[in-house]
């Protein structure tokens, strides 16, 4: 009885057998065997056959919904796992997103810089003297000046300690500004015995 009564819940209750592949003739066997309580005898005569082979009808549909139960849980698997592995590539489609935006907008920051580096040297106020020296030097643009280095003005015979301080002093506050208006900051600012350069996020 308790046989039965579990198998009534998994193909009647939860109407698994209206969903699996059988004939009329085990559909009917099935419901007589498990709902009306008949007998083989019973059901073997109404169907036209041995009580050994209703047995074995009903066995065989009981047989069937069971393996249809089994690939209904092996397909709910999969989809559990493919709407995991959907949300986890929507997650990671977002970052890529995200990454592209932050890299679009320091690209767009940085086209900025680089056009305001390419600047005429006289939008900076340098003294006489470090005008004179850069124009020896044949140094036009703010590019050009922040790549100068130490011994380029060190070769220069009207270089000297002051002029030197200058330059520096007025290329790494106007950098700063730039750095500045286009929103990328600078981690250091630093001349170092060949060359100024500047570190940036």
């Amino acid at each position: 009885m308790k046989k039965k009564r579990w198998l009534n819940n998994i193909i009647f209750d939860t109407e698994l057998i209206d969903h699996s592949y059988l004939s009329e003739t085990e559909r009917y066997s099935l419901k007589s065997f498990l709902l009306d309580n008949k007998t083989l005898a019973q059901i073997g005569k109404e169907i036209e056959t041995s009580d050994e082979r209703a047995r074995q009808i009903i066995k065989n549909a009981i047989g069937k919904i069971l393996l249809n139960t089994n690939n209904l849980i092996a397909k709910s698997f999969w989809l559990q796992k493919t709407l995991k592995e959907k949300d986890q590539l929507q997650n990671e489609l977002k970052d890529i997103k995200l990454k592209f935006k932050k890299e679009l907008a320091s690209e767009k920051q940085l086209t900025i810089l680089f056009e305001e580096i390419d600047l005429p040297i006289t939008n900076i106020s340098f003294i006489v003297r470090a005008k004179n020296l850069l124009a020896d030097l044949k140094v036009n643009t703010v590019g050009q000046l922040a790549t100068l280095t130490k011994n380029n003005l060190f070769l220069m015979k009207n270089a000297g300690i002051k002029t030197d301080d200058e330059i520096i002093k007025k290329v790494e506050e106007f950098i700063r500004q730039l750095y500045h208006f286009s929103k990328i900051q600078p981690k250091v600012f630093l001349w170092q015995p060949t060359q100024l350069f500047i570190t940036k996020n």
